[in-house]
Order: structure tokens, then sequence, then C-alpha cells
């Protein structure tokens, strides 16, 4: 802008003169701004694969224990209901063909007495003499092996072969319980030796270091919560870029276009001026002018 004093007239005046000067473009802002968003999301996604690994591993292993602590557990809810159904037999009466009582009293200080009882809490102990005295009251029903051979059945496709014998010898018990006692020890037999070889199983240090495993991870769980927390974030922060990136690329179209309008124009400047088209210079330095002024009278954001 210059300000001129004019005296043309019979009062001096000042008068503010406009010059319009139109540079050459730079590149759109916008491409600057889209590769720094991008950076970002590079940056989000490398974050993500990298905390999603560490999850996907613990996550992984906490899998692989949950299904060998089943097994385990598995082992261990059998090996109860055997317990039962063994505690059972030994304190019920059964009578015999000839009239008489079979039974068997459990000796307290005998090492098959602590080897099945050992393991058991007080807790355990008095829910078992609590079931055998509800099923004391009716001599014609073993509740323990019908708890037995359901679980058996139950979990029969998760357990290793040679549980068909004990299964078939509690039906056949059931349906023919209390005419011999011969039946009566061999079902007892049976049960003991499924004891003794699931108190074989479970004295593995496998199924020991796997309880141990889980309870270990079970304590450490906490331990994915900020993990979890933290990788949500990345996501958030990765979307956003994402998202400013789409309306960077609107606002590139739009840019890129003006930018190529204007290079188009000072081009032309140029040409006009190599060939001295004074006239020409002025034609389009008033339509320039023109298109400005009515911007400026139009847009109040202009």
């Amino acid at each position: 802008m210059e300000i001129k004093e004019d005296n043309s007239g019979d009062v001096s005046k000042f008068v503010h003169q406009f010059y319009f000067v139109k540079l050459w473009p730079t590149i759109p802002d916008s491409i600057c701004k889209i590769k720094k968003e991008e950076n970002i999301v590079m940056k989000m996604k490398q974050d993500i694969c990298k905390i999603s690994d560490i999850i996907a591993k613990k996550t992984v292993r906490s899998d692989y224990l949950s299904v060998r602590y089943y097994g385990v557990s598995m082992y261990e809810e059998i090996l109860r209901n055997l317990n039962m159904a063994l505690d059972e037999l030994n304190l019920r009466n059964v009578k015999v063909e000839n009239g008489g009582w079979f039974g068997e009293k459990l000796d307290r200080k005998s090492l098959n007495y602590k080897k099945l009882h050992g393991s058991k809490s007080l807790g355990e102990e008095k829910q078992i003499l609590r079931d055998i005295q509800i099923q004391q009251k009716d001599v014609a029903s073993f509740k323990s092996l019908e708890v037995l051979n359901k679980s058996l059945w139950s979990k029969y496709h998760y357990i290793y072969h040679g549980w068909e014998k004990l299964v078939r010898e509690i039906e056949q018990f059931q349906n023919q319980h209390m005419e011999r006692a011969s039946k009566y020890d061999n079902l007892k037999k049976t049960i003991k030796d499924k004891i003794e070889l699931l108190c074989d199983y479970k004295s593995l240090e496998i199924g020991t270091e796997i309880i141990t495993r889980v309870k270990e991870f079970e304590a450490k769980k906490k331990d994915l919560y900020p993990l979890n927390a933290k990788l949500t974030r990345k996501y958030k922060k990765r979307d956003e870029a994402n998202q400013r990136i789409l309306k960077l690329k609107k606002l590139y179209h739009e840019e890129i276009r003006d930018y190529y309008q204007y290079c188009s124009l000072i081009n032309k400047v140029h040409q006009l001026a190599e060939e001295k088209d004074v006239a020409a210079l002025e034609e389009l330095s008033s339509s320039e002018v023109g298109k400005f002024m009515l911007k400026w009278n139009n847009n109040k954001a202009f």
C-alpha cells in the first residue's frame, strides 16, 4: 500500500493505492501434514504389533496351562469320587446270602487310609461323613457309586483307556449288589487299583508343576490389564490419525487444484512479460484484482 498526496482539486487529500503482488506458489501445506500423520500411523502400527505379540504369547501360555490344568482337575475330581465310593463300601454293612452281614471298618492308622484321606481337608472329611450318613438311611442305594459312574461317563472321552472295566463292574454291582460278598470285594479291589493309579499320576512332577504355573499365572494376570489399556490407546491414536489424513486429503485436492491454477497464471504472466504485451498484462491484472475484490466484498471469512 502507498499513500500519495492529491493536489488536483481545490483541497489537497491523501489517496491510498494498493498493489496486488502474486508470488510463486509453494507446495501445499496439506502434503506435509499428511506425511506427518502417516508417520504417526506407521509408528502406532509398529507399537500395536509389539504389544499384541506380548499379549498373544502370554495368552497362548495361559490357554495351554488351562487345558493341562483341566486334565489335572479332572483326575482330582475322579479321585475324590473314587475315595467317596470306597469309603461308602467300607463303612456300609452288606447282607450276604447266608443271612450274615459283611462289613469293613476303616483303620485310621493304616497306610491306605492315610493315602486316601491325608490330602483331604477337615471340611471335605465332614462332607464325606455327612454323605455316608445320608446314604446309610437307605441300604439299597449307593449314592457315591452313582456319582462316580456319572463322572466317569461324562469324562469318558477325555481320560485314558482302562475305565471300561470299572464302569461295567459298577453297573453290575448296582444291578446285583448285596447278593454276594465276592462281588463287593471285587468292586472294592477295582476301585483301589484305580486310586493307586491316579495317586501315581498325581505324584508326577508335571501335575504339580501345572497347578503351580496356573496359580502363578492367575496371580500375574493383572499384568495384562495395563497392556490391554496401552493397546487400546494405540488403536485410538492410529484411528484419529487416519481420520485426520482423510480430511487432509480432501483439503489437499482443493489445494492442489488452486496450486496448479496459480502456477498456470504465473506462467502466463511471465510469457506476456517476455512478449512485452503491456495491454494484455493490464487486462489480466485488472481481471485478477476484480476477482479479489469480489471475494473481499462477498466472503466475510476471506
